[in-house]
Parts: structure tokens; sequence; C-alpha cells
């Protein structure tokens, strides 16, 4: 006892090598004490030396098969190691012993969730809260097992709880918020994760999965609050002002938008898909010249050439230079002959000014080029 409450005392100074030489000379006072074998292999996990603490751990079940730490402790040590098949043996091992400790029940469980085990990590979760009614990761792992099972009401049902235990668990909220969108009830998904941000909020992910719900489900104004809130956090670069320009576009607040999007080129002129959205935003608010200006500003290496083109043909032909339009198309073809895009604008352009064999010319010596592209086939029928 004297010589381990020295290595205890080294231990908690940090000098491991110390408290391993002293537990060394307690064993060989007292060879066969499981607990003396159990402390050393303590220790030498604390200094990532992993397999000597099996060893030592193996030794101290074989010295006394009752004792219980040194199941939960192997039970541990394999889980971490993905052995989850081999730790669910000790652990079991382990709450047999002492049924009391909430410990042993909840790593089980967490290995059994993810051998899949899901039926026994329900039952020994529900063992674990009739010993504590208050255990708070009790009722957390059941609400991720049932989640797991795709048993989402149940799992909501168990969070719940959780949060209730513990209103500050954060992560309990973020995994109910996700079941009530696995549910479909996406109101109570938004306010949940609504529920997460805070002037002091660091949870980034939490706000950008708050922000792409909210735009999934259309609500544009919100969305715009919090992604103004991001920017004024310091978590918003250009991805999130990107999608305030796209969606003041999509509230038609076309000036709105030109500013983001102008802004946004000031800090990077090359960003050809931001020009590309900010000449969209001038032709839908009736700027038709500042419109063309922006997309012949993209280069044709850009992957929004394309999308330029097309739209500066259907500016021409608003214009009435129809022909110009047509010219123009003509000869991005001739420079990219493998953009399929290119040949619909064109022949849709033809169907527009009323020359339907002219598309259908062009769609069918397209079709040469573009083997089973069903768009193709569907335009030419």
């Amino acid at each position: 006892m004297y010589l381990y409450s020295r290595a205890r005392l080294a231990e908690l100074e940090g000098d491991y090598p110390s408290a391993l030489n002293i537990l060394r000379d307690a064993i060989e006072l007292d060879p066969d004490s499981a607990f003396l074998h159990t402390s050393l292999a303590e220790v030498k996990l604390k200094i990532g030396q992993v397999q000597e603490a099996l060893e030592y751990i193996n030794k101290a079940i074989k010295l006394d098969p009752s004792y219980r730490a040194p199941y939960l402790m192997s039970g541990s040590v394999l889980a971490a190691s993905g052995k989850d098949s081999e730790a669910v043996v000790q652990l079991r091992k382990a709450v047999e012993l002492d049924p009391t400790k909430e410990e042993a029940y909840l790593q089980l469980a967490v290995s059994l969730t993810r051998m899949f085990e899901y039926e026994e990590a329900v039952s020994t979760l529900k063992a674990l809260i009739k010993i504590n009614n208050e255990s708070v990761l009790g009722y957390y792992y059941l609400g991720k097992a049932y989640g797991q099972m795709k048993l989402y009401r149940e799992a909501v049902g168990y969070f719940s709880k959780t949060l209730e235990l513990r209103p500050d668990f954060e992560q309990a909220s973020i995994d109910m918020a996700a079941a009530y969108e696995a549910l479909g009830d996406y109101d109570k998904a938004i306010e949940t994760y609504k529920g997460l941000i805070g002037e002091e909020d660091s949870k980034v992910a939490v706000l950008q999965r708050l922000i792409q719900l909210l735009i999934q489900q259309r609500r544009y104004n919100d969305a715009l609050e919090y992604l103004q809130f991001a920017v004024d956090s310091g978590y918003g670069g250009q991805e999130t002002m990107r999608k305030i320009g796209l969606i003041h576009m999509e509230l038609d607040q076309f000036d709105e938008a030109v500013k983001v999007f102008s802004a946004m080129l000031e800090k990077d002129p090359a960003a050809y898909q931001v020009r590309l959205y900010l000449g969209m935003a001038y032709e839908e608010n009736g700027d038709i010249d500042s419109a063309s200006a922006e997309f012949k500003k993209i280069p044709q290496d850009s992957d929004s050439y394309i999308d330029a083109i097309g739209h500066i043909a259907f500016i021409l032909k608003e214009q009435g230079k129809p022909e110009l339009a047509i010219a123009s198309l003509k000869t991005a073809i001739a420079d990219n002959p493998r953009q399929l895009e290119l040949y619909l604008n064109l022949s849709s352009l033809y169907e527009a000014l009323d020359k339907p064999d002219d598309a259908l010319a062009l769609l069918l010596d397209a079709e040469k080029r573009f083997e089973g592209e069903t768009r193709l086939q569907f335009r030419i029928g």
C-alpha cells in the first residue's frame, strides 16, 4: 500500500516512469494482486503503451476473475481500437460483476450499436435507466440507437428526456433536430437549430445546417437573417455572400443582388460564376446594357462561358438583332463543338424565330456527336 501510494503521487505529478518503477516494485512484493496489475496497466495506457497495458490487464483477470476493473479497462481499450466484438465480451462481464455501475452499460451499448446489434444495445440502456432513472447519457444513447434504427419518433422522445435532465446538452439538441428532419417535421427542426444559435455561438456546422434547411423550405427572409448573422460573426466567406445574392434574386430584389455580387467581384474579379450572376441580376432588373457588358467579360475558358453566351444571344434577340444572336451561338459552337447546351440554345432560338426546319437540321446534325443524349432526343421529338 505504501508503494502504491507513492506511485499514485508520482502519477499525479506526471512522473510516469517513476510511477511504473514503483508499481513494479509493489508487484514484486505482491505478485498475485490483480489490483496492482490493473493500476500499472492504467499508467501504461496514459503513456500510450496499449499492448503492454493489455498484457497487465489480462494478467489481472487471470489472477482474480471476479475483479471488475480490468474487464472494464479491457473493454474500453478494445472498443477504442475498433475491436467491438471483443470489447462487448469484456464489458458484459463488467456489467455482470457490478450491475450498479453506469459506465460499463454505456460503453457496452456504444459498441453494440457500432456492431448493429441494436436490440441488445437498447435493452442494455433500458436496464441502465432502471438502475438510474436520471442517467443523462443513458437516455441520450437510447435516442442515438433509435435514430440509427430509423425509429425517429422514439429517438425524439429520448432526446427530449435527455434535455429535460440537462438542458445545455447541445449535441442532444443537434441530434434531435436531425431526427425531426428525418420525420419531415422541418418547422420543429428549424426551431431546434435556432435555439442553438446565440450571440456567442461558434457552432458553424449548426448554423450552416439551419441556413440550408431554411433555403430548402423557401423561408428566404429567415435564411437571409442567419446568413447575415454568419457574416457579422466572421463565419461567412464568399460562399455565404453568394447565397445572400442568390436569395435576393429569388425574392426579386435585384438591386440588392447587384450590390452583393459587385462587392464580391471587387475582391475577386476572376470569380466568373459570380459575374454570371451579376449579369443575370442586371438582366432581370431590365438593365440590358450592363448585363451584356458583364456576360462579355467572361472568358471562353471559364465554366460559366456557355451560360454567358446563351444570355448574350437572348439579349440580342430581345434587342431585335436575331442574326447577331444566331451568329454568336454559331461562333461559340465552332469553338466548343462538344458543348451540348450551345446546340440546344441555338435550336431554341430558331424555334423562337419560327424556323423549325433550321432547328431540326441543327439537332439532327448534333445527334451524330451526342449519341444517346436524352435531352437532345427529347428536343428533336
